[in-house]
Parts: structure tokens; C-alpha cells; sequence
């Protein structure tokens, strides 16, 4: 508990970004042990990278907050038709 690792959110965030979903979970995958408490959630943003088909990720901000003992991250998939089909 209390265990914050930036360093695997800002990498998670870039792949991402990079367009990399698979990388993104590879990544997730060989690093969840030194992920810190965000370990959980991390599934939550690639079950929305996959929702997302291919679109076009955009972070908007991120901060560890250890008062909350987690990172807060937001982004943005920016969905257009080609990417609905």
C-alpha cells in the first residue's frame, strides 16, 4: 500500500500516445510487479485502448498523488468513422 511508480504511468501514457496498444501491454505485463497501487486500473485503459480501434491518443494530464497513494491520469481517444468500423 502507498506504492506510487510514475515511471510506469508516464511509459503506459506514452505507449499509448505512440499509438502502441499492444506494446502498452506488453509492457503492463512484464512491469505490473513495479507498478505500485496503479497496477490495478491499468486494465481499465487498455480494455479503452482496445474499445478505441486504432484512435489516435491524447494525454492531458497527469500527476502521482501520494496523499491518494495512486497517480491521476486523464486522456483522450479521439475516435473518427474509420476507427468505428
Amino acid at each position: 500500500m502507498g506504492m506510487l511508480n510514475p515511471d510506469f504511468d508516464r511509459r503506459l501514457l506514452e505507449l499509448l500516445a505512440e499509438g502502441d496498444a499492444a506494446g502498452a501491454a506488453t509492457f503492463a505485463a512484464q512491469n505490473v510487479d513495479t507498478a505500485g497501487n496503479g497496477a490495478e486500473e491499468v486494465r481499465a485503459w487498455l480494455i479503452a485502448a482496445g474499445a478505441a480501434h486504432g484512435a489516435p491518443f491524447e494525454p492531458i494530464f497527469y500527476r502521482p498523488v501520494p496523499q491518494w497513494y495512486t497517480g491521476i491520469g486523464i486522456g483522450e481517444w479521439r475516435s473518427t468513422a474509420e476507427h468505428r468500423e
